[in-house]
């Protein structure tokens, strides 16, 4: 039996801290995009302002650590828990550009396995 291939082309994964001002016109700005499947990781590095509040409405999954556990910890745990056939991290601070700027990336990425 063969294995099954993902339904979700990328995942997206944002590790935030403290990025209430930000993070919803991040994940927004993602939300946009057209023409390919995504998933939406937001990992929350113990964040003591209203980011966590600010991500409850917003279609995205958020993984909230109990301890500032880094950049690097941070998206390990969102790895852990994607299921994209790609892995895009994106700071919160930053705003995709152009509704289908995932789809190239994918588009360019399966024309070029070996990148």
């Amino acid at each position: 039996m063969a294995p099954l291939m993902p339904t979700v082309d990328i995942s997206v994964i944002i590790v935030t801290y403290n990025s209430a001002d930000c993070i919803a016109a991040c994940v927004e700005s993602v939300l946009t995009q057209t023409d390919v499947a995504f998933e939406i990781i937001v990992v929350d590095n113990a964040s003591a302002d209203d980011t966590l509040a600010r991500l409850k409405n917003l279609n995205c999954r958020v993984i909230p650590s109990a301890e500032k556990l880094g950049f690097g910890r941070g998206n390990n745990l969102g790895f852990a828990a994607s299921s994209g056939r790609y892995i895009y991290l994106l700071n919160p601070d930053a705003r995709l550009v152009g509704k289908k700027s995932l789809a190239e990336l994918c588009r360019r990425l399966d024309a070029n396995p070996r990148w």
